[in-house]
């Protein structure tokens, strides 16, 4: 899973759902500029070709990017791009997580009591991008399972909209308890940080969830105006600011995901806006056929990997490769089961912060948070960068660092602050305690550096 510079929040949830399904069909995907960006893809994939290396040599925490290369080679191989340049890192991708499994189950989580769900579906909708599904691989149907079957659907957004973007994508029913986090997240401007990527992903997922409800226009209504905020300023593409300012440069992460979520609304002036954001990622070609990121902080090799799905039609993971998707009901399963969603927040340290955000929906009580470790922020750099969910194998146990406070409002208020005074990924386990019910959750790493 792709993991940036994103401010979260904790949120956390008591869930009693009971939807009724209502159909509200997803308009025909068609292809806005056929064939116009076919040669720009191409050099793309030569790039991702011939640094497929880089991308193997990988550990398990940081496959998203491998699978994000293997998503964009297989757009080149079925949407209209040249074959042969796709063949020899297809291969060695498939050996390295799809014909030996140990990489992608560890990302996934498979069999631990909280699977990234995300991670999960970014492994199910790279298979299905091969052409696999759910009645052929048994190894799909694995991942499928383990996001259907999962009960921490409070998870971080991103892995939310992936998580919908596969089961539809497998023709799967949308969990309840999953379909009414992502539309919380969506509606609730509280739960909302700048995060470009996520809207426009969230978009793309909601499309294909049939529901008529006034929950999901205005989840959606909430989506779009995040995206119109984020649009940089008189000109293509969007950006990713943290103190609610026009950007002013556009980012090829956030334009990859922000652009085909924008033109899956059927909304005209978004879909002539995403259309127009296309030129984002040819404008920053190289002549190694890599795209460059447009703003610091993020590698070649992650913006090429997610630039040629919408280089190829503002295709996405819902239709990038063999499949497609098609719209999906939403199950009727009922839980009254209150949920700790545990998100780490991303800050600055200095002499006031304290690096444990809002907590959502969750009864008073008391809350404990213990510092489980660290570990250095990927590439190194000393700011903002992005914290992989699977990088909990390079977490040393730490002792000293625990805070605890009271959950009033659903607001955690800790008497003494849980301070850190280093650069890098961090993460903590939290404990809520409320009347007789005991929750406890580890957050996803989350990312801090010196002010």
């Amino acid at each position: 899973m792709k993991r940036k510079t994103m401010t979260k929040s904790i949120a956390a949830l008591a869930v009693t759902v009971s939807l009724a399904t209502a159909y509200q069909p997803v308009a025909a995907w068609a292809d806005p500029t056929p064939g116009k960006h076919i040669t720009q893809a191409n050099k793309a994939a030569t790039y991702i070709s011939t640094n497929v290396g880089t991308l193997t040599g990988q550990s398990a925490g940081q496959l998203g990017q491998e699978l994000d290369g293997y998503i964009g080679l297989n757009a080149v191989k079925y949407n209209g791009g040249d074959q042969s340049l796709t063949t020899t890192a297809l291969d060695a991708m498939n050996q390295d997580f799809v014909q030996n499994s140990t990489k992608a189950d560890t990302y996934c989580g498979q069999g631990t009591a909280s699977p990234n769900i995300g991670g999960c579906a970014k492994v199910a909708i790279s298979l299905m991008s091969a052409g696999q599904t759910p009645s052929t691989s048994t190894n799909l149907t694995t991942y499928l399972n383990v996001i259907s079957n999962s009960h921490t659907f409070n998870q971080y957004a991103t892995n939310q909209a992936l998580a919908i973007i596969a089961l539809a994508r497998a023709g799967k029913p949308i969990p309840s308890e999953l379909y009414q986090v992502a539309l919380n997240w969506s509606t609730s401007n509280s739960s909302y940080f700048p995060d470009t990527d996520t809207c426009g992903l969230m978009l793309t997922a909601l499309s294909y969830v049939n529901d008529s409800s006034s929950a999901k226009t205005t989840a959606i209504a909430n989506l779009k105006a995040r995206l119109a905020a984020q649009k940089v300023a008189n000109a293509a593409g969007w950006g990713l600011t943290y103190d609610g300012s026009t950007p002013t440069v556009a980012n090829i992460n956030s334009t990859a995901w922000a652009a085909p979520g924008a033109f899956r609304t059927g909304d005209a002036t978004l879909q002539a806006t995403a259309v127009a954001a296309q030129s984002v990622f040819t404008s920053n070609q190289t002549s190694t056929g890599a795209i460059t990121p447009g703003t610091s902080g993020w590698n070649d090799m992650m913006s090429t990997t997610q630039s040629v799905p919408p280089l190829l039609g503002l295709r996405s993971y819902d239709n990038a490769g063999s499949t497609s998707t098609a719209a999906v009901n939403v199950g009727t399963t009922t839980s009254t089961a209150a949920s700790l969603s545990a998100k780490g927040a991303d800050s600055t340290v200095n002499s006031t912060t304290k690096p444990i955000a809002v907590i959502g929906n969750v009864p008073s009580g008391t809350i404990t948070a213990q510092l489980l470790g660290t570990a250095p922020l990927i590439n190194g750099q000393n700011n903002f960068t992005y914290c992989e969910p699977g990088m909990s194998g390079t977490f040393n146990p730490l002792s000293g660092k625990v805070a605890s406070g009271s959950v009033t409002s659903s607001v955690a208020n800790f008497t003494t602050s849980p301070t850190v005074t280093s650069t890098g990924c961090y993460k903590w386990k939290l404990t809520l305690t409320a009347g007789s019910t005991t929750l406890t959750q580890t957050t996803e790493p989350f990312a801090v550096r010196t002010s």
